[in-house]
């Protein structure tokens, strides 16, 4: 349980001694599983716009990470990351948490292999959920930690990058029933008129204020 690593061009080497690599890892390795079951579908329970929300909430909130970085400015929109960072020994470093499909691995694949070749950061950080306990499989159906691991193994050489996968694999028996943090929202009572169920929001800031309220909660 925990945190999964798996890392190609030393990566692991070149973040092995920082603050940042060993706060994110303590971080994963505490994340409950937040369930709202049927807010998407009843094979979907676990949600994770709370997810995305808790990470923004460490990495940006509490340690300072870029948010939203792009991996080239002249590009414009369509093309960032999720958070970014100089780290005190200079190495640049772009994260990437993917909670989609496999094509959208291969663009973060991508962006890692692009942001090498143009200079502007060092290192790439890929964090997937992993399939154990079918944790994947009850995010939308999304693709795992141990996929992109194969992928990366069928594809040693081919990426020059230094790349560190991160899979979140948390204690499923610490999964937290969101539903209970909220006792005033559906379904715990009904709709009134024309009110909308706060559960299907696509607001960052939403979810960003939902996790703040509940840290402690949904933290080991």
């Amino acid at each position: 349980m925990g945190v999964l690593k798996y890392s190609i061009n030393l990566s692991d080497h070149l973040l092995d001694s920082t603050e940042e690599l060993k706060n994110l890892e303590t971080f994963i390795d505490q994340i409950k599983a937040p369930i709202c079951k049927g807010y998407v579908a009843d094979a979907y329970p676990v949600n994770q716009k709370i997810i995305n929300a808790m990470f923004r909430h460490k990495m940006h909130n509490k340690w300072g990470w870029d948010k939203d970085p792009k991996v080239n400015a002249e590009l414009g929109k369509g093309v960032e990351g999720d958070f970014s960072k100089e780290l005190d020994n200079g190495l640049r470093v772009f994260v990437e948490v993917e909670f989609g499909n496999v094509a959208s691995v291969f663009r973060d694949l991508f962006k890692f292999i692009y942001m090498k070749v143009i200079g502007s950061y060092d290192i790439g950080i890929l964090i997937l959920p992993s399939e154990k306990d079918k944790f994947s499989a009850e995010i939308e159906s999304i693709y795992s930690f141990q996929g992109v691991k194969k992928i990366l193994e069928e594809s040693k050489g081919s990426i020059s990058v230094p790349v560190l996968l991160l899979g979140i694999e948390p204690d499923r028996s610490q999964d937290i029933d969101c539903y209970n943090l909220e006792p005033d929202w559906y379904p715990n009572r009904a709709l009134g008129n024309g009110e909308k169920n706060p559960w299907k929001s696509q607001s960052k800031t939403f979810w960003d204020d939902f996790v703040k309220k509940h840290e402690s909660k949904l933290f080991r």
